[in-house]
This record gives C-alpha cells, structure tokens and sequence, in this order.
C-alpha cells in the first residue's frame, strides 16, 4: 500500500512539472543575438572545439556570399 502511494506522489510531481515546463514559450520578440565561443586552448597553443558559434542566424554571412 506504502509502494502505491510513493508511485502515486511520485508520478503527481512528474505530470506537475510537465505541465509547468509545456506551459513554458519564448515570444516573437524574444530574439538571441551575438556570437560563443565553443572551444579551449589546448595548453600548446591550439584552439580546440567548434569555435564561434552564432546564436541566431542574421549576420553570419558578413561577405554576403552565401
């Protein structure tokens, strides 16, 4: 009987989090802009990793070239 009920609280939780997390949207207007850096120096001098990384996609292409 104890086990049902830890069961019964434990998927009450999860269905409460899944509706506050559905709930849960960026607008229109909520736009990223800017560049991260994706990467590390090695400890010899070497850039490692993905490098800069653009957060949306406005800018990216500074030649216009496609």
């Amino acid at each position: 009987m104890i086990k049902n009920k830890k069961i019964l609280f434990a998927l009450i939780i999860l269905f409460s989090f899944a509706i506050v997390v559905g709930k849960t949207q960026a607008g229109i207007l909520d736009n990223v802009t800017g560049w991260l850096w994706g990467g590390s120096d090695d400890g010899a001098g070497n850039n490692t990793g993905l490098g800069w990384i653009s957060m949306n996609n406005l800018g990216c292409d500074a030649d216009d070239n496609g």
